[in-house]
């Protein structure tokens, strides 16, 4: 997989390269909040009963409609995190693989799901990729382990000094918007990118690669948002060099076809290339030869 670095820039602890691709705006496909806002798509529980780990989406429309992995979706039982990324197919009903952020409720607020305006923080994201993989390998599908996630929003609520009657992860957010305002201000996505490498000091914390650029400016600040609870509270670093950051990014990306990939058919369209070592885990989403997500998360021991 071949790129280009583009930009980088930095505030505080956290530090940014932007990138772009080869294969950049090579596949038609828009967002799950695009097909929410248009109507395209309803999203709900898979009946009155509902199922903690599986919500229903039917796809009203021609167009193929992306999720991302680490999607948060509020309303109808309780608030859902997407497990792994998926392309739904056009006039399609599908049942998508999800954890639960909002341990405390499990009654009917909405009818249906919208979506956020963030993503989940990349330590969140690693930890489910582990477990998912896992659970492919053993033949239960693209399952999370529960306890696990719940973990991790009680760990970032405590770290950010949020409480919430309902455990639920979207209040970190709703109540630290003069927090997350600061990076979202520092920040500023390139029209040129289609990619997206966040650093941590001199960590690399996570990669997201999307096929369209359009795509990747809509989850531009929902990405920043998830990694900037990682330096919550950290003290202010000169953090990595951009020679050191371009170096370490280009460097992945060279050793990358050497990973070895577990190949598994996706929740939707195209096939899932899993992967993990010491060091990091991900996915990259195909369909029809085109990557239309790729994820690499640093694993948190590394960090």
């Amino acid at each position: 997989m071949r790129i280009k670095t583009i930009d980088f820039q930095k505030a505080k602890s956290l530090s940014i390269v932007q990138f772009c691709s080869e294969q950049v705006d090579s596949f038609n496909y828009v967002s799950v909040g695009y097909a929410i806002d248009k109507n395209l798509i309803e999203i709900k529980e898979i009946n009155q009963a509902g199922s903690v780990n599986t919500i229903f989406v039917i796809n009203k429309s021609n167009d193929y409609v992306f999720f991302m992995d680490g999607d948060v979706l509020k309303g109808a039982k309780q608030n859902r995190v997407l497990n792994t990324s998926i392309l739904v197919k056009p006039n399609s009903k599908t049942e998508i693989p999800v954890s639960c952020v909002e341990a405390g409720r499990w009654r009917f607020r909405t009818s249906r799901f919208r979506d956020s305006d963030f993503v989940a923080s990349p330590t969140m994201r690693s930890e489910k990729a582990i477990d998912v993989l896992h659970s492919l390998k053993s033949n239960r599908g693209f399952m999370a382990n529960q306890g696990n996630v719940w973990n991790k929003v009680d760990f970032s609520a405590k770290k950010l000094g949020v409480y919430s009657d309902t455990s639920d992860y979207s209040e970190i957010f709703e109540k630290k918007q003069k927090y997350f305002k600061e990076y979202l201000d520092s920040f500023v996505a390139n029209s040129d990118a289609n990619g997206l490498a966040i650093f941590m000091k001199n960590k690399l914390l996570s990669i997201d690669l999307f096929n369209r650029r359009d795509i990747f400016s809509e989850y531009f600040p929902k990405i920043i948002k998830g990694a900037a609870i990682e330096a919550y509270n950290m003290k202010e670093e000169n953090g990595i060099a951009e020679s050191e950051a371009f170096y370490k990014l280009n460097n992945f990306f060279d050793k990358y076809e050497n990973i070895e990939k577990v190949t598994h058919n996706s929740v939707g369209a195209g096939v899932e290339k899993r992967f993990e070592n010491k060091f990091i885990t991900g996915f990259e989403l195909e369909y029809e030869g085109k990557t239309i997500h790729f994820a690499a998360m640093q694993l948190e021991e590394n960090l």
